[in-house]
Order: structure tokens, then sequence, then C-alpha cells
């Protein structure tokens, strides 16, 4: 078997285990029968869509065959990620402690508010790299101090990623807490304005300290602005597999309270309404979630083909967004100062694609060669 379709394979299973019979996967076409998973495959595929953590109690809620030494390996994971989390969560309820006493109440965003919202899923399921705090813009300073008091320090090395955040970290911690003060990058913040998100949050308790949190209708907007937007997955053809999963428990979780029309209103009023129906698409086939209002896209199966295609591969959607970041004009500005003008940013985009050529020219090109072979 290709080492493609051994991929294909893989997703396919991993689709199956962690989304139940709902997520149909890549299709093997008309009368071919199954083949032989090596659950090696499987496991690596998992790591890259970083979805290991789930896999263990998907797999003990599954009728799929697992070797028993691929099981015992996946509960050693899932319960070290399960103490990970747990300790980002003690770590949370002690900032947002410490933020309430300097005055300030923050909205709690992406896996940070499920950590503590009370969303029936196993601890150690969601794989978290940071925590997602929103502050008043008029709030920035006083939160950073409070969280300094606590051994946090701010790290500014890299504003031109997302400038609307600022990352503290804190030596033993296990993951930086993430300042924002809007909902994310260009066009998350005209799509969705962080003023009618504080407005529409409820609130909730943080053990003994008080937070908020985005309303259900706002939690999937976001979650579908963050990943086929911000992240560019749906402009590099890329399977966000953990945040297809995570809008799929947000629907289950929240199901009526959800108002899609205004979602499609507004996505289709941004021109996004492509994004947002392929990702819709994407989240039915791989995670199981039923699409909203029965609406379907035959065109979205063109994209699901794109999607496949760079997972059998491996490497084209990586490659694509790294070049979209590295000649984006937030990046390309922090290097060549261009003021947003036409001419001297296509200046900064070939000035940047000399240096990298001149830099890392050869050595990317043999990957990419090695990476074929």
């Amino acid at each position: 078997m290709t080492p493609a379709r051994r991929r294909l394979a893989a997703l396919r299973v991993l689709c199956r285990v962690l989304a139940g019979d709902a997520a149909a996967g890549p299709s093997r076409g008309p009368g071919r029968p199954p083949p032989a998973v090596d659950w090696n495959d499987v496991l690596a595929l998992a790591a890259d869509l970083l979805v290991e953590p789930a896999l263990w109690p998907a797999v003990c809620r599954s009728r799929v065959d697992v070797p028993a030494a691929i099981v015992e390996q996946l509960r050693e994971q899932n319960l070290a990620n399960t103490a990970r989390n747990l300790r980002l969560r003690r770590a949370l309820m002690e900032a947002v402690k410490a933020l309430n006493e300097a005055g300030v109440v923050p909205l709690l965003i992406k896996g940070a508010a499920k950590l503590v919202d009370g969303t029936p899923s196993a601890a150690g399921e969601r794989f978290m790299i940071d925590l997602d705090l929103v502050v008043p813009d008029d709030a920035v300073a006083v939160a950073g101090d409070a969280l300094a008091r606590l051994g946090y320090e701010a790290d500014r090395s890299k504003p031109f990623l997302h400038p609307h955040e600022v990352p503290f970290d804190r030596h033993g911690s296990p993951g930086p807490i993430e300042l924002h003060v809007e909902l994310g990058s260009p066009p998350i913040p005209s799509v969705l304005p962080v003023t009618q998100a504080w407005e529409e949050s409820s609130e909730l308790s943080v053990g003994e300290a008080r937070a908020r949190v985005l309303s259900p209708t706002h939690q999937v907007l976001h979650n579908i602005l963050h990943s086929a937007v911000q992240d560019l997955n749906h402009a590099v053809g890329d399977l966000p597999l953990r945040q297809l999963l995570a809008l799929s428990a947000l629907v289950r979780t929240h199901g009526p309270e959800v108002d899609w029309t205004a979602i499609h209103e507004r996505m289709e009023g941004h021109g996004l309404g492509a994004e947002l129906r392929d990702h819709l698409w994407l989240a039915h086939r791989f995670a199981g979630m039923p699409l909203p209002q029965g609406k379907g896209s035959v065109v979205s199966r063109g994209h699901e083909v794109r999607v496949l295609a760079g997972v059998a591969v491996g490497w084209p959607a990586q490659l694509q967004r790294r070049l979209r970041f590295a000649f984006g004009r937030a990046y390309l500005d922090s290097i060549y100062p261009h003021g947003n003008r036409p001419l001297r940013l296509a200046g900064a985009r070939a000035r940047h694609a000399a240096a990298i050529m001149r830099r890392d020219g050869r050595r990317v090109l043999a990957g990419s060669r090695s990476r074929r072979a």
C-alpha cells in the first residue's frame, strides 16, 4: 500500500473512532474493501492533527478492534494530558482570581472556557497549548500587573503575528496565558466585534472568582472564524480535525441555542460564505456534526477532495501556511516597513523571497524532494 493510501486509511479509522459512524471520512469507492490499517499510522496521523489525547476515551466507546498494546499507550497519553490540563485549570483559576482582585473580570475563550464551564467531556480529551483571556482594552496594563505579581512575564517578541494579544509566560507553568483585547486578527474583529461579544456574554464561576464566557452562537462563530479563516485552514486546504471535533461538541452541547441564521448572515455579509459552508461540511464529514438546518453544499465536496489530497501527501498545506504567514502584511512590515502601500509591499515581498532563497533555498527544496520521495 502506498504511503498516501495508508494515510487515508488511517484517517478513515481515526474519524470512525473519534466521531463514531456518523463521520464518513474519506470514501473508499464502490466495492472496495477496507484496507488493513497499521495502528502506528493512525497514531502518527493523530499526532499530526493534535487529537491523540482524545483517542483513548473514544477507543473505549468504539466498536473498533484495537490492539491491547495500543490501548495502553493511548491510556498513558490521555492520563498525561489530563494531568497537564488540570495544571492549566489551576493556573487559570489562580489568574482569574488575581484579575478579579485587580478589578478585572476576563472573558474566557476557546479551551480556557472549556476547562471551567462544566461542559461534559473528559478532562484529558482536548490538547491545549495556552489559556486565552480577553480583557477590556483599558484594562490590559492592570491585568498584566496582576499576572506579573503571580510571576508571569510578558513576551512581546513577536507582536506582528497577532497584535491583539500579549502572551505571558511563567517558569514551570504548563502553558502561557494570552491576554487579548480582540477575538482574533482581521477579519475577525469586523465579523465578531469584541464589544458585541462582551454584551452577549454570560457570567461564569471560576472557583471563587468570576469570569465571562461567549454566548453559544458566538462560541460557534468564533470557532469557525479562528480555524477556517485566521489559521488559514480553508485557504491552504488543511484538515483542522481538532477544531472540527470541538465545533461538533459545541453544537452537541448547545443545540437549539445556536442561531445559525445569524451565523450565516454574518459570514456571508463579510464575503466568507465559502469558508463557512466548507468548514461545516468538513465538520459533518470528519467529526460527525449534523449539517445545520439540513443545509449542505455540493461545491464543498471539491474542497473535501482538496483537503484529502493534502492529508494523503502530508505536507502541502503546512508549506502554504508558512509561506502565507511569512509573506503576510503584518510580518513583512515588522521587517521592511512599507506603510501598507501596494508598491512598497510588493517590494518587501520580493526582498523577503530573495533573502529566504539565499538563506534556506537549497534546504527547503531538498526537504520538499525528500517528502515527495
